[in-house]
């Protein structure tokens, strides 16, 4: 099993015609790319990172590092969602609120993948640790 094949699994239990528009659109990435993991190629991080949210699976699951699809970092799994859903900070800074609100829903996505990575470092699961124990 390679990544491509896991992609092409998971578009097609989600309904999504892999090397579609929408698809390129929701990824970030041309329909040229698209073709290019089918023969091989690999996506960069950022684009694993939105493909995992998308599905509700782990990288390492799309990177054929485990066979288990569970993202454990989003806890109790719960059902796929119509639509990937949007941040909305609840009491983010106005001046961060009003660029995130210029954003399109596709950089909000992209925004919202590059938090969660970073949330997920050494650096932020230490400080979160001490928090609350």
């Amino acid at each position: 099993m390679s990544f491509y094949d896991r992609y092409l699994t998971l578009c097609k239990d989600h309904g999504l015609q892999p090397h579609s528009q929408r698809a390129a659109e929701l990824f970030g990435v041309t329909r040229a790319t698209l073709s290019t993991w089918g023969k091989g190629g690999m996506p960069r991080s950022d684009t694993l990172i939105l493909i995992a949210n998308h599905f509700k699976v782990s990288v390492d699951y799309l990177i054929c590092r485990t066979d288990d699809p569970t993202d454990y970092t989003l806890g109790t799994p719960s059902p796929v969602p119509a639509q990937t859903p949007t941040l909305t900070p609840p009491q983010a800074p106005p001046r961060i609120l009003a660029l995130w609100q210029q954003l399109d829903q596709m950089d909000q996505i992209r925004v919202e993948a590059y938090v969660e990575g970073m949330l997920v470092s050494d650096k932020y699961r230490i400080q979160n640790a001490k928090k609350t124990g």
